[in-house]
């Protein structure tokens, strides 16, 4: 009786060990061990005191992990199987079936009634071809992260990371667009903490300066902090500039704690880009900087928006940074007018948009003179252009005030537009003080 209970003992103990000894030596379901290393591509997850998340997919092992750090720890907490590309090597053409090799970030997310049966019940598209694809010559698009409705089998995908229903939903809580990234490998490796400290500190201290050249110092020294291979296109920097010495001092540049990762001898800074002025703030966007050490020094190999500028950019080919700043400073200076001048503009475009012409002229003074007319010469003239088209519309951005006591001066960017026709240029008003209000006692234009 004994002995019986001692055998039904000794198989219940065994029973409990196999099952739980995943748990106990950190095995996957291939008894790959989990070290508790951090692996060498996670560099930094920046100071959110909430928890943050980065996938990882190793190829030759056709698996992905999930790391989570969390108080300055760092740990995996998922592991599954995984199938890549049915070619092997980098993505470098549309149509190859490979896996692409970098840091990527999740840009959307389409759900099971979006998707047909072949993608699952979820799928995350990644931001690759990213600005070092495009200048090495990679393309191809539609690279996603999926489920799938067929039995998972290694490598047989056309180049997306494809998991098992089951996995994709449990992996979707960790999850966050635009910030959560997925660093996709060929073999998974643990590199030291000194490693990791010196990019981390080198890519804190890069986008510190970066960010420090880009508020206050020349075109060339902003260039410095590039590889002389890359060259952006700051073909806005002249009207950045002249935006930065004629705006309010009080406006300034920042940026969010940067997250670092990184690929072979490339790292990927990633953060919040903002610009902010004593009534509040504007979020630009999430900026990448990827950097390289070249020459015993760190330096820009690319640089772009993951997300769009939140602003309206009413120039297309303007950068977000500079809409934003110009929206703001356009902002602040119309609530800077304690003398009523931002309120007799608006009035002044609003009856000329109108063709409202005894309201236009009431904002003249009786002396003024423009073109060789004078105030009822020009009320005329103003009128026949009225009848002339059907509508007329008048915008003024980035009014700028020099105010005096009885004499003040505004300067915008004017947008005019009627049937057929639309000018841009910058307008400059000479005001007066008459009975009390300000009048137009000069007005002058220089189309752009």
């Amino acid at each position: 009786m004994v002995l019986i209970r001692s055998k039904k003992m000794i198989a219940f103990v065994t029973v409990v060990f196999l099952l739980f000894l995943p748990v106990f030596c950190g095995a996957d379901q291939n008894g790959k061990p989990d070290t508790g290393e951090i692996p060498d591509v996670l560099v930094d997850f920046g100071a959110d005191k909430a928890p943050r998340y980065a996938i990882i997919v190793e190829k030759k092992s056709q698996t992905l992990f999930l790391f989570s750090h969390e108080k300055d720890a760092t740990r995996e907490i998922l592991r599954f199987k995984c199938s890549t590309g049915v070619a092997p090597g980098p993505k470098t053409k549309s149509g190859d079936s490979k896996t692409p090799d970098g840091v990527y970030f999740f840009i959307k997310e389409h759900l099971k009634k979006d998707l047909t049966p072949i993608y699952g019940t979820r799928a995350y598209p990644i931001d690759y071809p990213n600005v070092t694809d495009r200048l090495a010559g990679r393309d191809g698009n539609a690279i996603w992260l999926h489920g799938t409705n067929k039995p998972l089998k290694p490598r047989d995908s056309n180049g997306c990371i494809v998991l098992q229903n089951s996995d994709i939903d449990a992996l979707a809580e960790y999850i966050t667009l635009n910030r959560t990234p997925i660093v996709i490998v060929q073999n998974l490796s643990y590199g030291s903490d000194h490693s990791r400290t010196t990019v981390e500190r080198a890519g804190n201290s890069l986008v510190k300066d970066w960010n420090r050249a880009l508020q206050e110092e020349t075109y060339h020294r902003f260039l410095d902090f590039y590889a002389s291979e890359y060259l952006p296109d700051i073909s806005w920097w002249p009207v950045w500039s002249k935006l930065r010495n004629d705006g309010d001092n009080s406006i300034s540049i920042g940026y969010g704690d940067p997250s670092i990762y990184r690929h072979k001898d490339l790292n990927v800074a990633l953060f919040d880009q903002t610009v902010f002025s004593e009534t509040g703030q504007i979020p630009v966007g999430k900026r990448k900087l990827f950097f390289k050490k070249i020459e015993n020094r760190y330096r820009i190999v690319g640089d772009e928006y993951l997300v769009n500028a939140v602003a309206d950019n009413k120039r297309a080919a303007e950068s977000p940074i500079v809409a934003v700043y110009r929206n703001l400073t356009f902002k602040q200076g119309k609530e800077e007018t304690e003398t009523g001048i931002g309120e007799m503009i608006d009035g002044w475009l609003k009856a000329w948009s109108e063709k409202n012409i005894k309201a236009y002229g009431d904002y003249y003074a009786r002396s003024f003179r423009s073109q060789g007319m004078n105030r009822r010469e020009w009320l005329k003239h103003k009128k026949r252009l009225n009848k002339k088209y059907a509508y007329i519309k008048v915008e003024a951005d980035n009014i700028k005030l020099r105010k005096g006591q009885k004499r003040s001066t505004a300067t915008f960017l004017q947008t005019y537009q009627s049937p057929g026709y639309r000018a841009v240029g910058n307008k400059k008003l000479i005001l007066l003080q008459e009975n009390g209000r300000w009048k137009i006692f000069r007005e002058t234009w220089k189309k752009q």
